[in-house]
């Protein structure tokens, strides 16, 4: 066969390379989430478009390809799946993400797309999404692991408008899984969840946040969870479950390899199963050719013009050209360090990065912990004895507070009883050496008052290694 040799070694050259990157498992990772906030009047809810994109960024970061979506009716809905089905490949980590209102009626769960009018509870079949639907597309679609999410176990007013007597109940009903499948609501199943005070609900702000950690060991999937849903638990007194296939292996979202670079290596990850779709498409259609032109035709070295059109040259030269970029991506992740926060007049010890990153993260769960819990003994040692809170704008004005105002101002405010929320998210830090500059968006709200800025610690380490707060800055 003309050329055979020569394909040979291109073909096989080039799934050697690929195998030379360390990586034990390049399954692809796809995700449809889905956000419909927009439902109008008493069923409008604030939360699922905002909780849409904050899950979709912490996905993409991990080497999903996301599909987003926002505000559907049944139609788009249905649309969606269908795309995310097509893009499943056997052997994938397939993940369903949906954010608004969810009903359940007769153990079967729905998910309620934008302009529902049921004025039936039998109407739910043919106007909203089942949730089983959802994991059956992806279990037909041959994905290894199905993950399903749903953070939408709020109490509905749908039922109210039906003439004859529901049999909906508050809350999602149990779902059964296949195997390999992860099912996880937002609290217990018959229970209602919160849309939460801030831009996200409270359980979609932790798992994002969970699945954006990059710890040294490596996030494995179900970890992720646990992880978000011990954290909702302390905050807000929420119950999340998981129901799952106990047989499960574990995956590996981030491989514990000492490093921040985690999220590059899934993206590496999807790059490298592209490519494999690209080659497995190149040799179906050149098979299609033999067949139809009656000639042998192989992939001849990408120099030759022989046995291949220019479009198919192209293809082969650049898909060679993605496989020594990526070669040389890994490379760079295992020998260089992770780029260094910078400061005014220091940087951090590339050494001590994750050290550090694992001590503010503690620090300002803490700090959020005492705030919320209005814990004043808690809170007071948090701060510095020389603590100045500066250009502490509010609505009002701008503060400038000394240690002892500050905390007599806090204990004025923890004395009426109202509860408090705060939410932290966007975090990101300067070391300058003997402090830390952190700063991230802060949601708070408290006896009917809420506000939304830009917060500034400035972290002092003392004597005995431990962090205080020297200065606070805060920016609506």
């Amino acid at each position: 066969m003309k050329n055979a040799c020569s394909s040979f070694a291109v073909i096989v050259g080039l799934f050697l390379s690929l195998a030379a990157i360390e990586i034990a498992e390049a399954r692809n990772r796809i995700a449809l989430v889905i956000g419909n906030s927009k439902y109008g009047g008493n069923l409008e809810l604030a939360n699922p478009t905002n909780d849409a994109d904050k899950m979709a960024e912490a996905l993409d970061e991990l080497g999903f390809e996301v599909i987003v979506e926002k505000d559907l009716d049944i139609s788009a809905m249905d649309d969606a799946l269908y795309k995310f089905a097509e893009r499943i490949r056997p052997n994938s980590l397939a993940f369903f993400f949906f954010a608004g209102h969810g009903i359940q009626s007769k153990d079967v769960n729905y998910l309620i797309p934008i302009g529902a009018d049921f004025r039936e509870e039998h109407e739910l079949k043919r106007e909203a999404m089942s949730a089983n639907l959802a994991l059956d597309t992806m279990v037909a679609a041959g994905a290894s692991i199905k993950v399903v999410v749903l953070d939408c176990c709020r109490n509905n007013p749908l039922a109210r408008n039906w003439k004859t007597r529901s049999s909906a109940t508050v809350g999602l009903a149990k779902m059964k899984g296949a195997e390999g499948t992860i099912i996880a609501y937002s609290t217990a199943d018959n229970a209602v969840a919160l849309d939460g005070q801030g831009d996200n609900s409270p359980y979609t702000l932790e798992l994002a946040r969970a699945l954006s950690t990059r710890p040294s060991e490596g996030l494995e999937l179900l970890d992720a969870f646990r992880i978000a849903s011990r954290e909702v638990k302390r905050r807000v007194d929420q119950s999340p479950f998981l129901y799952l296939d106990a047989t499960i292996d574990d995956y590996m979202l981030v491989k514990g390899d000492g490093t921040q670079n985690g999220g590059d290596l899934a993206k590496v990850e999807q790059r490298i199963d592209t490519m494999r779709d690209a080659f497995e498409d190149m040799i179906a259609e050149m098979s299609k050719r033999n067949k139809e032109g009656g000639e042998s035709v192989s992939i001849p070295d990408p120099a030759s013009n022989s046995g291949m059109t220019p479009e198919m040259q192209e293809m082969l030269k650049n898909l060679m050209a993605q496989n020594q970029e990526l070669m040389k991506k890994l490379e760079d992740s295992k020998e260089s360090p992770p780029a260094p926060a910078t400061g005014q007049s220091g940087t951090i010890d590339n050494t001590k990065t994750r050290s550090l990153d694992e001590e503010l993260g503690k620090f300002i769960a803490i700090w959020e912990s005492a705030w919320e819990s209005q814990n004043m003994t808690a809170y007071r040692e948090l701060y510095h004895s020389e603590f100045v809170g500066r250009n502490y704008s509010t609505r009002t004005g701008t503060k400038t507070m000394s240690y002892s105002t500050w905390m007599n101002d806090k204990q004025s405010k923890f004395s009426r009883g109202n509860s408090v929320y705060v939410g932290v998210s966007n975090i990101s830090y300067q070391n300058f050496g003997d402090t830390v500059e952190v700063n991230f968006t802060q949601s708070y709200s408290s006896g009917g008052y809420s506000d939304k800025g830009q917060k500034t610690l400035t972290l002092k380490r003392g004597n005995n290694n431990k962090f205080t707060i020297l200065r606070e800055d805060f920016r609506p």
